[in-house]
C-alpha cells in the first residue's frame, strides 16, 4: 500500500492496482471537481468521484473484501478476512 499525503496532516493508504500489482496515484480536475485514483504502470482508472475520500475508498475497495449477500445475512461479514 502506497501512503498519500495531501497536505493538512491528512495522509491516505493507496492499495496497489488490483489488476497488475503496481502502485497508484491520485489525480484531481479542478474544471469537472472529479477526483480519481489511477494505476502508474498499467493506467487502470477507478472510479471518478465529487469528493477525494470517496474516490480513494472505491480504488481502495476491491470484490472479494465485500460480504456476499448471504455472509451478511448470517451475521459473517468478516469471516472472509
Amino acid at each position: 500500500m502506497d501512503a498519500l499525503n495531501l497536505g493538512q496532516n491528512y495522509v491516505v493508504n493507496l492499495k496497489g492496482c488490483p489488476y497488475c500489482g503496481s502502485g497508484a496515484t491520485f489525480t484531481t480536475t479542478n474544471e469537472f471537481e472529479l477526483y480519481w485514483v489511477h494505476c502508474d504502470e498499467c493506467g487502470a482508472v477507478g472510479p471518478g468521484d465529487t469528493t477525494h475520500e470517496k474516490a480513494i475508498a472505491a480504488w481502495n475497495r476491491r470484490h472479494d473484501e465485500t460480504p456476499s449477500e448471504f455472509e451478511r445475512l448470517c451475521g459473517k461479514e468478516n469471516s472472509h478476512v
